[in-house]
């Protein structure tokens, strides 16, 4: 039982990856390989920011973590729009073929992995923002808060886009 929820929680994970690469696809055309490496830098802009707030000893961990998490999209935002504005909008002004596009795509992959490796290192960083407990058992298996979390927000997501995109006039197909 326990390998058939990481299966769910694992399949969750790469639903919301693949639900950003549909997002991007639909309204732009083209496959975005620096999607993940925008995401990546909203999530070290969160937690740069949630470390700021935590060692100023400014407000208690919950506001901290809404600021930060808010900081993070606002980050990646302003990411995607400006890559899109620097690199992506001059090749579609010149009918770049798709292949141009994807190969910029990877170049800016590889631009903003590199930059952030450069600023954070190569190690694996956390935000610990309570103590670690024990999961719920369920039939045998454990799950925690997170895992919880993380499947009913890609089961939100697939839903609203789902309902998005059988609207065709809110998204040319």
């Amino acid at each position: 039982m326990q390998l058939t929820f990481n299966g769910v929680i694992a399949g969750s994970i790469y639903s919301l990856i693949a639900l950003g690469f549909v997002l991007i696809y639909r309204t732009v055309k083209f496959f975005h390989l620096a999607h993940g490496g925008v995401y990546t830098a909203g999530t070290y802009a969160a937690y740069t920011t949630f470390m700021l707030l935590h060692r100023t000893g400014s407000g208690s961990i919950i506001p901290n973590l809404i600021v930060a998490t808010l900081m993070g999209m606002v980050v990646a935002g302003v990411l995607g729009v400006l890559i899109d504005r620097i690199v992506y909008y001059p090749l579609r002004k010149r009918f770049a073929s798709d292949l141009i596009l994807l190969l910029a795509s990877f170049g800016v992959f590889v631009f903003i992995q590199n930059l952030i490796q450069l600023f954070y290192g190569a190690q694996i960083l956390t935000m610990r923002t309570w103590p670690v407990k024990e999961g719920y058992h369920i039939l045998g298996a454990v799950i925690t808060d997170v895992q919880i979390a993380i499947i009913i927000t890609s089961l939100v997501v697939m839903l609203i886009l789902w309902f998005l995109f059988r609207r065709p006039s809110l998204v040319k197909q």
